[in-house]
């Protein structure tokens, strides 16, 4: 039983008999495999629950939220979707889930398939009542930094999977673990360049829709390289990849993690960019698929951080 994955003990040790449902849903063993940050409150609440009604679905509760915390995506569209029957009106819609903040070149190309590439990426994670996609496709840089961002509101994701609003703002003020993997690939004719950065703050801070290459700030910012960095003037924590090249033809996954950071955290915001190395006319930059946000246990993201390991070695 220690031997399995939470999914399996669930999805299949939990079918043999009633004996082994009790067991895989125990709140005992569910304890040990949260994250130590997780609010106690929830937990008793939900065993609570499991003592009043021995009903299955109710049993398995605590490997619900196991699953909704670490294996849902708190990203929305995180396949670049497009609304309006193949329109690109979501590069500037307001009310949409990512924000172009950076139009360079000629900006970014949503790809199904991705162009350019032997192989597909790995599927996003799906989002908590989402389902998984069957065809993954890609975001195209351009040949001048464009970037992309998406703000998440970790309060309202929490109160989505079964949080109670002080059980959300005690888990983040302990400084919740959050796991970013983004996966990156280059055309076998064009070199790009990726970068992908993860930023909490406290969700005050009004953020602009379209900061655009004609501000005096974003051109400070595209004159002087990757150096300036917008989005963690306000923050509570950043992590950034750094200029990521990409390799002919292959995917490759950038990880990040942020954990034990400051009270007051309400907000993440994952911001990725994209350009060729070659200035070459069109979407031959860096290609972005599938960004996965979850929170974070130990056995979160094993195996992208084994395909990073991978690369490096």
């Amino acid at each position: 039983m220690e031997k399995l994955k939470p999914n399996e003990q669930v999805a299949f040790a939990a079918c043999v008999n009633r004996r082994w449902l009790r067991v895989c849903t125990s709140g005992d063993i569910w304890r040990l495999r949260f994250d130590k940050k997780l609010p106690t409150s929830i937990l008793l609440r939900l065993e609570g629950a499991q003592l009043r009604d021995s009903s299955p679905a109710v049993a398995a509760i605590l490997p619900r939220l196991w699953h909704q915390l670490y294996c849902t995506n708190l990203l929305r569209n995180p396949n670049w979707h497009l609304p309006g029957g193949g329109t690109r009106s979501w590069l500037t819609d307001p009310n949409g889930a990512w924000k172009v903040t950076t139009h360079g070149g000629h900006g970014f190309a949503p790809e199904f398939p991705p162009v350019g590439m032997p192989t597909s990426p790995p599927a996003p994670l799906p989002r908590p009542d989402g389902h998984p996609a069957h065809i993954v496709g890609a975001l195209a840089s351009s040949y001048m930094w464009s970037e992309i961002m998406q703000a998440v509101d970790l309060r309202t994701e929490l109160l989505r999977r079964g949080f109670s609003g002080e059980e959300a703002e005690a888990y983040l003020d302990a400084g919740a673990p959050l796991h970013l993997t983004v996966w990156y690939g280059g055309r076998t004719d064009c070199a790009g360049v990726a970068d992908v950065s993860l930023v909490v703050d406290t969700g005050e801070v009004v953020l602009p829709n379209y900061t655009g290459c004609a501000s005096r700030a974003r051109s400070e910012l595209l004159a002087g390289g990757m150096a300036s960095f917008f989005w963690d003037r306000n923050a509570l924590a950043c992590w950034r990849s750094g200029e990521l090249p990409s390799v002919a033809g292959e995917w490759r996954c950038a990880v990040g993690e942020l954990s034990g950071y400051p009270p007051g955290a309400r907000r993440a915001m994952v911001v990725v960019r994209g350009k060729d190395s070659q200035f070459w006319a069109g979407n031959y930059g860096a290609k972005f698929a599938s960004p996965s946000l979850t929170f974070a246990c130990a056995c979160t993201g094993a195996a992208e951080r084994a395909a990073v390991d991978e690369d490096m070695a």
